[in-house]
């Protein structure tokens, strides 16, 4: 009965070690995604606060392309979107 018990408390352990691993890694990617929300925020603001530049560059991925800078405020304004959705 013993070995049994010791068994048993193992499992339940064993269980709940990987159940708050898995609450800390999700735990992070919010505080990530939360960064990058802030990040993109920032350049927002940036954007709308420079009027002479009329293209921006921007990089999403691996991919940088040159857009015009009301067409970059947009797309990162869906992207800030998207990530509160997810927060």
């Amino acid at each position: 009965m013993d070995a049994q018990f010791t068994q048993k408390l193992v499992n339940e352990l064993t269980s709940l070690e990987e159940v708050a691993e898995e609450i800390l890694a999700d735990k992070q990617e919010m505080i990530d995604l939360d960064k990058r929300r802030q990040k993109t925020r920032e350049a927002v603001r940036a954007l709308q606060k420079d009027k002479q530049t009329q293209k921006s560059w921007v990089c999403f991925g691996n991919t940088f392309l040159k857009l015009s800078t009301q067409q970059t405020k947009k797309l990162l304004e869906k992207v800030n979107k998207v990530r509160r959705t997810l927060c």
